[in-house]
């Protein structure tokens, strides 16, 4: 299974979310329920926008290129409710972080 290397989990111990680049794709790294931790990838479901520069206002991401509106928390989207941010789980093996290929949406 192919992975995308995130770095060590000391990089991301605090509250977060962070904002990450990994193969020329934006992610959003943040805490998931408990300790655990979930990619978003900042890449809008319309037509494939780049989030990684738009600032959350009130918990939501807003679409610059034609104003879809997703909740930063989980990346729900309000105004195509099938068509939520994808989701990955971030998984730790030999002391590295790694988000998971396979989109959790």
């Amino acid at each position: 299974m192919l992975r995308l290397r995130l770095g060590p989990p000391s990089e991301f111990s605090g509250p977060g979310p962070w904002r990450v680049r990994r193969a020329g794709r934006p992610f959003e790294i943040r805490r998931a329920g408990g300790a655990g931790l979930l990619a978003l990838e900042l890449t809008c479901r319309h037509q494939n926008a780049d989030l990684s520069a738009v600032a959350a206002r009130d918990g939501l991401l807003v679409c610059p290129r034609h104003g879809w509106r997703y909740r930063e928390a989980d990346g729900s989207c309000f105004d195509a409710p099938d068509r939520p941010l994808r989701r990955f789980r971030i998984e730790e093996s030999d002391g590295v972080l790694w988000i998971a290929s396979q989109d959790n949406s």
